[in-house]
């Protein structure tokens, strides 16, 4: 589970950057593609999606596995010996 993880927060990390290149006013990829405005906004969206699910995948599953109360999880007592 841990490394589904992992790899949901890459895919976010990972579409940050286009994120930020086809939300930006002047549309920095425009001069390469013949695009109107609705087919970028569009794509945008479905980009900022992906990256908000993979994020909410990604902390959900990291918030199960280092849960306290998730039984037999000792994770958060590996410190516990040298107090």
């Amino acid at each position: 589970m841990v490394i589904f993880a992992d790899r949901l927060g890459g895919i976010a990390v990972t579409n940050l950057p286009l994120l930020y290149l086809m939300a930006a006013k002047n549309y920095p990829l425009k001069k390469f593609t013949a695009w109107s405005y609705e087919q970028p906004n569009t794509m945008d969206r479905a980009v900022g999606r992906v990256c908000v699910v993979t994020a909410i995948g990604h902390f959900g599953i990291f918030a199960y596995v280092w849960s306290p109360t998730l039984p037999g999880n000792d994770r958060l007592n590996v410190l516990a010996p040298l107090r």
